[in-house]
């Protein structure tokens, strides 16, 4: 029987499974834990070597791509061991993994890497482009075949779209910036219809990805989300808490 012990530390991610059975998380108390999302219990837990647990995406449903620090790292969720890792050299801020099983990173630097299904370098994306745009927070959306970049300009927040082929990205909209605040996450439905953005004041604004209108408002966000392949369910990390 799987120890029913939680993470006794800040969240670094917390992401679904791709038939939103499973929840995959990983914490800076350095454990990886998969749980059962209809009963809350914990199936399996592994001791890791995190240092800094950012983002994560399921591969399949038994191996699970996340970022520490610097590394893209590919688990095997069943055993809990380290298969591939990737060193993208500075801090990963986004990643994705496209339908083909290659995998979309993101770095600090706003560089784009395309790695293999094993974490090894297939090409270089927008090494220019997406480096010009100083941003706030960054999401991958391998089903769309393009990445997200939110951050302010000026008395505006702009989102940009990439595209992982490399083609010129594009501004869907503009909002009014939200004074004093900055934004901790972003997250985009797996449809490209919503964008979900959290902030540091605990709310996350969920908008239209066509203009940009304000759908909904929700409450008690705190280091980062995650929103399930349909778009209808969000699981929501607040400190060493989790809920869905």
């Amino acid at each position: 029987m799987v120890p029913q012990t939680r993470h006794v530390d800040d969240l670094g991610f917390a992401v679904l499974s791709p038939d939103e059975q499973l929840l995959a998380t990983g914490s800076w108390d350095k454990t990886l834990k998969i749980w059962d999302v209809r009963t809350g219990t914990i199936l399996r837990s592994f001791r890791t070597d995190f240092g800094k647990p950012g983002e994560a995406r399921w591969q399949g449903r038994e191996r699970l791509v996340a970022s520490d620090g610097p590394l893209v790292v590919v688990w095997d969720v069943i055993t809990g061991r380290r298969l591939q890792v990737f060193d993208a050299g500075v801090t990963v801020n986004a990643l994705d993994v496209l339908p083909s099983g290659e995998i979309v990173a993101i770095d600090k630097r706003r560089s784009m890497w395309v790695l293999s299904a094993t974490a090894t370098l297939v090409r270089d994306v927008h090494a220019d482009t997406v480096a010009s745009a100083t941003a706030a927070e960054v999401a991958v959306v391998a089903g769309l075949g393009a990445a997200f970049v939110f951050n302010n300009q000026g008395d505006a927040q702009v989102l940009y779209r990439y595209g992982l082929d490399g083609s010129k990205p594009t501004t869907p909209w503009r909002i009014p910036e939200r004074k004093g605040l900055s934004a901790t996450s972003l997250a985009v439905a797996p449809d490209g219809a919503q964008v979900a953005i959290g902030y540091d004041d605990t709310v996350i604004e969920v908008r239209a990805m066509a203009d940009g209108a304000l759908l909904a408002e929700l409450r008690g966000h705190d280091i980062d989300f995650a929103i399930s392949p349909d778009g209808r369910t969000a699981a929501v990390a607040t400190g060493d808490e989790l809920q869905v």
